[in-house]
C-alpha cells in the first residue's frame, strides 16, 4: 500500500479550535482487530502549534490497513484467497453467500478487502479449501435459501466437480457408513445440541466408528 502523503496537510486542530499544519508521525502501537490485538506502526496527524493529535481519515484509513494485512497475515487467509475459493467451486457471490448463510454484502466486503471474516469463519474457508466436498454438507443444511433455480446450478456445479469416476451401487453402499458418520459429526460440531439428541448422535457416531462396513471386492 502506497503511503500517505507527508506534507503541506493542513486539518482542523480540536485544541486550537482551527485549522492547522499537521506532520505526520508513526508510532508503535497495540490495537484490535477481529478481537484479537495486534502490534504495528500506527500512523497519525500532529499539529505543529500544539502537538496535539488530530484527526485524520486517510490516515487512519492507513492504520486500518496495516491491522487488516497482520490479521490477515497471522490467519492466512486474505480477499483474494476468499475469491479465489468461490470462483475455484463456480458459484456466484449471492448463491455462495446463501450456501454459507452469510449476508451478501458481507461476502462482497470480504472478496474487496472492506472487511476481514471473524476467526470461525476464517476457519470455514479454510476447510473449504482442505477439503472441498464439506461445502456439499453446507449445501445440504442451508440449501432452502436458495431459490429453485439457484439450486440446479449449484447442484449442477457440484456435479461437475465431485462426480465419483465409479458411482456404482456396490460403491455406494460400502461408503454409505462413512457419509453417515460425516455428516452425523459435522452437524453436531455447527449446531448447538440439547443433551438428549446429542447422547443420540453420539452413540450412532461411535456405533459407525467400531462397526466399519468392509469395502467391496
Amino acid at each position: 500500500m502506497e503511503g500517505p502523503t507527508v506534507t503541506n496537510r493542513i486539518r482542523y486542530c480540536d485544541e486550537c479550535q482551527c485549522d492547522r499544519e499537521v506532520r505526520v508521525v508513526e508510532r508503535e502501537n497495540t490495537l484490535m482487530y477481529g478481537n484479537e490485538n495486534f502490534n504495528i506502526m500506527e500512523i497519525f496527524a500532529q499539529c505543529t502549534h500544539c502537538n496535539a493529535e488530530v484527526t485524520d481519515e486517510e490516515l487512519d484509513t492507513f492504520t486500518l490497513t496495516r491491522l487488516r494485512q497482520a490479521y490477515e497475515l497471522k490467519h492466512s487467509f486474505d480477499a483474494q484467497g476468499i475469491k479465489n475459493l468461490r470462483l475455484h467451486f463456480g458459484l456466484t457471490m449471492n448463491v455462495f453467500a446463501k450456501i454459507l448463510n452469510i449476508g451478501y454484502s458481507t461476502l462482497k466486503r470480504y472478496e474487496s478487502s472492506g472487511s476481514s471474516p471473524d476467526v470461525t469463519q476464517i476457519g470455514i474457508f479454510k476447510l473449504l479449501k482442505a477439503e472441498p466436498t464439506s461445502i456439499l454438507k453446507f449445501y445440504e443444511v442451508n440449501k432452502f435459501n436458495l431459490t429453485i433455480d439457484e439450486q440446479r446450478v449449484a447442484e449442477s456445479k457440484f456435479q461437475q466437480l465431485f462426480a465419483s469416476p465409479d458411482n456404482s451401487p456396490q460403491n455406494r453402499e460400502a461408503n454409505s457408513a462413512q457419509l453417515v458418520l460425516d455428516d452425523l459429526e459435522f452437524i453436531s460440531s455447527t449446531r448447538p445440541l440439547d443433551e438428549e439428541t446429542y447422547t443420540s448422535f453420539k452413540k450412532v457416531i461411535d456405533y459407525y466408528r467400531t462397526n466399519p462396513v468392509r469395502e467391496p471386492s
